[in-house]
């Protein structure tokens, strides 16, 4: 086989790596734009704390962006067999490669902001905010909770409890609900009602969202830690095919 044949090969080859490289740009870049646009619990959780936690849409949207450009200049660098393409291709995947290990290393310092803040928002949400009176009612911050306590399985910010201390149940004209039937683990008639939080028994979730929460967040955060890593792999093994590619072409082309 010749020289020639050889670099066509690794042309391809390495084209179509990066064509799919591109088709995840989009898909980590449409991701994070349904996210901003259609789940915003978290926003409305954290409203007024830090936002650490929830800037991963943005994240989101920026790296699909970058990634969805890398994946283009790759494609040109490898099927124009263009050296310049190819550079441009090795310099930016180094670029973010950087950027990944400092949002990895940021997320791992934040996880005590992010446990305080979130403790803060979920306490203030369920106690002060959750059943203001209709003039002053977040409808969009009570269905934040409620799509905590009914996905998150919890109730209250410790425990079901909570809500008798918080301005829903000061508010509410039937003493006997002592809990939003958000918390019911089977929404049916009187799921909520009762004497108190441990006479419902397994009616209700009986983890507070603050705990149930963190795990959440936990969760994220080492996926996204793992995510850097993993592709951080990746990309380096980009730059140098890249530059053994470009080494290639340029030997080819002086021939």
């Amino acid at each position: 086989m010749n020289k020639a044949t050889m670099v066509s090969i690794k042309r391809i080859i390495f084209a179509i790596f990066n064509s799919i490289f591109f088709i995840l740009g989009l898909a980590v870049l449409g991701v994070g734009v349904y996210v901003v646009v259609k789940d915003d619990h978290w926003i409305q959780i954290l409203k007024g704390d830090d936002k650490s936690l929830i800037q991963a849409p943005t994240i989101l949207i920026a790296a699909g962006v970058f990634v969805a450009l890398i994946g283009f200049f790759g494609c040109v660098g490898a099927w124009k067999q263009n050296a310049k393409c190819l550079i441009t291709y090795a310099i930016l995947v180094f670029c973010v490669f950087l950027l990944e290990i400092a949002a990895g290393i940021y997320t791992l310092k934040q996880k005590g902001q992010v446990q305080k803040h979130l403790k803060a928002g979920v306490q203030r949400a369920i106690q002060m905010s959750y059943g203001k009176s209709d003039e002053h009612a977040d409808k969009a911050l009570k269905e934040a909770v409620d799509w905590f306590q009914k996905n998150l399985h919890c109730c209250g910010s410790k425990s079901p409890a909570d809500w008798k201390k918080s301005v829903w149940y000061k508010n509410m004209k039937k003493p006997t609900i002592i809990v939003p039937s958000s918390c019911c683990v089977k929404e049916t008639k009187g799921c909520n009602g009762g004497n108190s939080t441990k006479a419902l028994g397994n009616k209700i979730f009986t983890k507070g969202c603050v705990e149930q929460g963190w795990n959440l967040a936990q969760k994220n955060m080492r996926m996204i830690v793992n995510v850097a890593v993993g592709v951080g792999v990746i990309q380096l093994l980009g730059i140098v095919c890249a530059i053994l590619l470009c080494r290639e072409i340029k030997s080819y082309d002086a021939l």
